[in-house]
């Protein structure tokens, strides 16, 4: 059985912490030739040095939702063709998370916490996915309750944004999952990245969530390394909207 790193490298996933606007990808090209200039920036403000004391003071632990691949605070995008396993790969994960047998489910140590599943594409079929993975990992769906929830209708991203604010309240959220992230996307160009900051802004995923969405690759001959390219450049303009 596959790994869930060899999963992850296979369906080519992209991973930006939403913290700043760092870029860790396999194609370094799919961000650089779209990284934002940096001479107007520096104009406005001067050079400003700090002590080592200083700079290392503002050190702050890495978390993650799941140990080492999926960090707290991070978006991810995962882009594979139909039939790669990438539900199956989520299913997993939330229930690994929500019942906090990380370390029996994925071989892997996770933060067990709250799931929230957006389910837009297709929640009838996400619905017997989920009840047979519970049953072969042998987990009573019953004991995780709240922990993992599910949105099984599309609503506007400002509805979502201030449900999930609502919820958090009581208990914070460790893990927010979109499938798919096309499905629920209402722009006309999920490639535009003034139209993907402005989506993702009116999500509002609260802060130090980590957020893991599925995108479809086009049909056609498009290579899954142009696909990954674009789904950077959109990660890209979410990151400088929701650190700013």
């Amino acid at each position: 059985m596959d790994s869930p790193e060899d999963i992850l490298e296979r369906a080519g996933v992209q991973h930006l912490p939403l913290s700043n606007a760092h870029m860790l990808t396999r194609d370094p090209a799919g961000w650089r030739d779209d990284a934002p200039p940096i001479e107007a920036e520096a104009r406005e403000k001067p050079a400003e040095f700090k002590s080592a004391f200083d700079f290392c003071s503002a050190y702050e632990p890495i978390s993650y939702a799941i140990e080492p691949f999926v960090r707290s605070g991070s978006l991810y995008t995962l882009t594979a063709r139909t039939g790669a396993g990438k539900t199956a790969l989520l299913i997993t994960m939330a229930l690994a998370v929500s019942s906090g047998r990380g370390d029996k489910i994925l071989g892997r140590e996770v933060t067990k916490g709250r799931v929230a599943f957006i389910a837009v594409e297709n929640p009838d079929d996400l619905r017997m996915r989920i009840m047979v993975a519970a049953y072969i990992l042998n987990i009573d769906l019953r004991e995780i309750a709240d922990n993992l929830i599910i949105l099984d209708k599309r609503v506007k991203p400002e509805a979502l944004a201030a449900r999930l604010k609502s919820l958090s309240a009581d208990d914070e959220f460790t893990l927010i999952m979109v499938d798919t992230l096309a499905a629920y996307y209402d722009g006309d160009d999920i490639n535009n990245n003034v139209q993907a900051g402005d989506f993702m802004r009116r999500l509002g995923v609260p802060v130090g969530v980590g957020v893991l969405a599925l995108r479809l690759p086009p049909s056609g001959s498009m290579p899954l390394s142009t696909v990954a390219r674009r789904s950077a450049c959109l990660m890209r303009a979410s990151a400088s909207v929701m650190a700013g």
